[in-house]
Parts: structure tokens; C-alpha cells; sequence
């Protein structure tokens, strides 16, 4: 029988993280040490320590009910207008096509996305705006979040 001794595995610097242009401190490989620490301090709940474990894992995370239904439901009736009678405003893609084009007329939803939609209907304004979404995003950026991404709102069990 040979026994041999094992090397001594090499220290995880906390602070490295995966991209080069380095990152949030979720990035980081002591991203879970540091969100232990946060949660001891009370400065993140149980369950927000669960959610922040949960987007790092699948690199999403889905806040249901985070916004008031009627407000998603304005949303979705502005989005749909615009589709079906167009609204220049509003920008779109075609499905594999990464030409932005107005909504100048009607629009074929099917394989189509609205962009940057915060910029013509106050509606999505509403969606961002979600006290839940903010404080997430507050969160994982240890700063107050900015507005420059899409937003996708999907009915329930999708």
C-alpha cells in the first residue's frame, strides 16, 4: 500500500473573478463568503441571501409578483398596441436580424422584440421602477442601479 501526501491545494484569491474586465462582487470566487458576511451584518435578509444564491447559480432570477399586476398588464396592452397598429416610438428586432427598426405600422410579433422599451412607454418606466427589482439590483451591484437594459415580463409559468 502506498500512501502518498497530498498536496496542499492552491489558495482561491477571494477577490479574482472570472472576466478580465473584473466584475460585481458575485463575480468574485469569494462571492459566497461575502454574502455570508452581508447576511450576518443584516444587510441582506434571508431571503434576498437566497435569491442572490439562486441568479448566481442560473444567471437569472425571477421575482414573481415584484411589480403590481395592473401595472404589467398596462405594459403588455402598450406592447400589444404597438404590434398591432404600430407606434414609431417604439423600436423592434426581427428574429435573427440585429437591424432596429420604428414600429412604423403594424409588426409581426411572432420572432420580434421591442427594444430599450423604458424609452417610449412610461408603462415600462412602472416595471423598472418595482421596489423588489430595485432593491435586488441595488444588491448585486452594491450601488444603485442604471437604466439601460430590456426587460422581458412573461405571464405567469412562463
Amino acid at each position: 500500500m502506498r500512501i502518498e501526501r497530498l498536496k496542499k491545494a492552491p489558495a482561491i484569491n477571494d477577490t479574482e473573478t472570472h472576466s478580465r474586465f473584473g466584475g460585481m462582487w458575485i463575480d468574485r470566487a469569494g462571492w459566497a463568503n461575502d454574502l455570508a458576511a452581508r447576511r450576518k451584518a443584516g444587510t441582506v435578509t434571508e431571503q434576498e441571501a437566497e435569491q442572490i444564491s439562486r441568479f448566481v447559480a442560473d444567471g437569472y432570477l425571477i421575482l414573481p409578483r415584484a411589480a403590481p399586476l395592473a401595472a404589467v398588464d398596462r405594459f403588455q396592452a402598450a406592447i400589444a398596441e404597438g404590434f398591432s397598429s404600430g407606434n414609431p416610438d417604439l423600436l423592434y428586432q426581427s428574429h435573427g436580424n440585429q437591424v432596429t427598426r420604428p414600429m412604423d405600422g403594424p409588426v409581426n410579433r411572432l420572432g420580434s422584440r421591442v427594444v430599450d422599451s423604458f424609452v417610449a412607454l412610461p408603462q415600462a418606466l412602472d416595471l423598472f421602477t418595482a421596489p423588489a427589482l430595485i432593491r435586488f439590483l441595488s444588491l448585486i451591484f452594491d450601488a444603485d442601479p442604471l437604466l439601460f437594459q430590456s426587460l422581458r415580463v412573461c405571464p405567469e409559468g412562463l
